[in-house]
């Protein structure tokens, strides 16, 4: 949880609002006791839907932003998500899962809310969700959630889960020492706005869907802005002429994020006979039990996921063409991923192995668990 945080302010961070919820303390207790050594703003907000609404008007006003929950918490923050989607505001939102439904374990780990922050929301807008394996990660994405957040003017995930929240993780400090490229995407100045009030924020004539915006008390950059569909100055608007060109405008957005999306990482043997999928904090257990099964004279590899949404349709349906035995491996009920990989290659993985009694998975039961496949 430290490796977010580290990330968080090595992005630029200048807000974070979170509603102490088990299992993102750690990220609390980081921020709140370095704010003011860090230059930052910690608020601890009454609830999470003041927390989401604190940060989006921090956000609206400049300031990098963000907040934290589980899945119970970031469930009250749903409306938040879409206003900052019509709004098209940036905002980093780091979502540590637990088992559900409700309360469910609130001590214990789970892979059971993918398909919640990609579908999350009422309407449609884009999002990105991006999902650590270790702490390394941890801190390299959620650098990127910043910048992409700011890019592209949209709410980004970090999914991590318990099993990585409270675990102890040896790093080498030179990998928090590298250097961030902070990118802030379309931000107007002064010198670049027309002085006759002319200026509007939601351009419909970009290409990739993204307005240049102004930041609050820069001369001439004045807009509307506010949970309403609009027009291009903010305006409330019911046009139905309108409301097409302007929900086509934010959707370009998909077609932009293609060139940032990261592909699976790839371990193992080339050719394999046995091709692992996995996602998240899955990828350890699953790296010691290939080792495990090399000893055993078995060839295998792992694709594993680190950019999950927008899905990279292309890259996955060739990595996945040539595989002989497929296995996937993710700690809930449904196999979350294996659907989003169905859904958007047309490949379905018949072998799983699926967790969700809140443990993490040892690599010995993987083992154990190809052999009754």
């Amino acid at each position: 949880r430290e490796g977010v945080g580290i990330g968080s302010y090595r992005a630029g961070l200048k807000f974070g609002a979170i509603y102490r919820m088990s299992p993102i303390y750690s990220l609390i207790t980081f921020l709140a006791d370095h704010a003011k050594e860090l230059k930052i703003v910690y608020k601890q907000p009454e609830d999470e839907i003041a927390g989401i609404n604190m940060a989006l008007g921090a956000s609206m006003a400049g300031a990098r932003s963000m907040v934290a929950s589980s899945g119970g918490g970031f469930a009250l923050m749903v409306e938040g998500l879409s206003l900052a989607g019509i709004m098209e505001l940036p905002l980093v939102i780091d979502l540590g899962m637990r088992p559900g439904p409700a309360t469910g374990m609130p001590t214990w780990t789970e892979q059971g809310e993918l398909q919640f922050v990609i579908h999350a929301g009422h309407g449609e807008f884009p999002r990105i969700v991006l999902a650590p394996s270790d702490a390394k990660e941890a801190y390299e994405l959620t650098v990127d959630a910043f910048n992409l957040a700011d890019r592209y003017q949209i709410p980004v995930f970090v999914l991590t889960d318990k099993y990585i929240d409270e675990t102890q993780w040896c790093v080498p400090i030179s990998d928090f020492k590298k250097e961030v490229v902070i990118d802030r995407g379309k931000i107007v100045q002064e010198s670049e706005l027309p002085d006759d009030g002319s200026y509007v924020r939601y351009r419909l004539d970009v290409p990739d869907g993204i307005s240049p915006r102004s930041l609050p008390g820069t001369k001439n950059g004045v807009y509307f802005s506010n949970s309403y569909e609009h027009d291009e100055r903010g305006h409330v608007m019911e046009a139905s002429s309108g409301r097409v060109a302007m929900v086509n405008k934010r959707m370009k957005k998909f077609e932009a994020i293609q060139k940032d999306i990261h592909a699976p990482n790839i371990y193992g043997d080339e050719e394999a006979e046995i091709t692992f999928v996995s996602w998240g904090s899955s990828r350890g257990p699953v790296i010691d039990a290939m080792e495990m099964l090399r000893k055993k004279g078995k060839k295998t590899r792992l694709v594993h996921f680190t950019w999950l949404y927008p899905f990279p349709c292309e890259l996955v349906s060739k990595l996945l063409a040539s595989s002989t035995r497929i296995i996937y491996v993710e700690q809930n009920a449904t196999g979350q991923l294996a659907d989003l990989i169905r859904q958007h290659t047309g490949i379905r993985i018949q072998e799983k192995i699926l967790k969700y009694d809140g443990r993490p998975f040892f690599p010995e039961e993987i083992v154990e668990r190809i052999g009754t496949l």
